[in-house]
């Protein structure tokens, strides 16, 4: 995510309590760190999904080739 992007983002995200004075800890993780990763795993899941198809019926292919050999 660039600078622009989160700057934008950011605004959007409501502000966590601990800040406003209503209590609790702190999170443990960066925002922008949990946007990319959710944006990274949006991603990359869509372009893996029909490799993995692919790969397992080809997987199959080759153990029928090797039954009948």
């Amino acid at each position: 995510m660039s600078d622009a992007e989160w700057a934008v983002t950011r605004d959007a995200l409501p502000d966590p309590g601990w800040l406003r004075g209503k209590g609790g800890q702190p999170e443990g993780y960066c925002h922008r760190q949990m946007l990319d990763a959710i944006r990274y795993l949006v991603d990359n899941g869509i372009k893996w999904g029909p490799h993995m198809v692919r790969s397992a019926r080809a997987t199959a292919e080759l153990d029928a080739d090797l039954v009948l050999s």
